[in-house]
């Protein structure tokens, strides 16, 4: 399940609903998609208060910021070597950029 909210402290708040409630069993089938970095602190502190032997370190996350940067990189390398833009586009939107990311 991926969570993904307003801000991390809800992103984080819905995955302590959804654990607690018992709607996810296991906490690796879950994954947070935080905006910025800021709730991987939280994330952590709460990962500690599970109870132990619920792979609560594998509450997975990546980081919105993280996928953008990456994608604004390979966009500025495509231009760099003299790829046209609408061949740039076409990749984007046909997967063959994310596969490298």
């Amino acid at each position: 399940m991926l969570v993904y909210e307003h801000s991390s402290a809800d992103t984080i708040e819905t995955i302590q609903y959804v654990l607690r409630a018992g709607l996810i069993k296991n906490p690796k089938q879950v994954c947070a998609l935080f905006p910025l970095h800021d709730g991987l602190e939280e994330l952590a502190a709460f990962q500690t208060i599970l109870p132990s032997g619920s792979a609560s370190a594998d509450i997975g996350f990546v980081c919105a910021s993280d996928i953008h940067d990456r994608a604004f990189e390979w966009v500025r390398e495509q231009v760099l070597q003299g790829r046209p833009i609408r061949e740039i586009q076409e990749a984007l939107d046909e997967g063959e950029a994310w596969e490298s990311l």
